[in-house]
């Protein structure tokens, strides 16, 4: 998943299961439940034992990921806030 969200693999790039057994060093199992993970989570398209790919976004989905991501970052800054306490010596 590092691979995809740190942009290792990108958008459109085909996901070839003996290809990221040798890149990754693991067997068979491990990639399977990888890209079965991939699939719920919206990270890749295709099938697992056809043409797999990693998901491509549109611009509506990246706004709305940006979108979330400004209300996420401005409840975590209001939680720290909040508990913010003096600090006494």
């Amino acid at each position: 998943m590092e691979n995809i969200t740190e942009r290792k693999l990108l958008p459109g790039e085909r996901l070839v299961e003996r290809d990221l057994m040798e890149k990754l060093g693991v067997s068979k199992t491990p990639i399977r439940e990888v890209l079965a993970r991939l699939k719920e989570d919206g990270l890749m398209e295709g099938a697992l034992h056809q043409s797999a790919f990693v998901a491509r976004n549109s611009r509506k989905d990246a706004a709305e990921i940006y979108d979330l991501r400004r209300a996420l970052e401005a409840l975590a800054a209001r939680c720290a806030a909040e508990k913010i306490t003096p600090k006494t010596s």
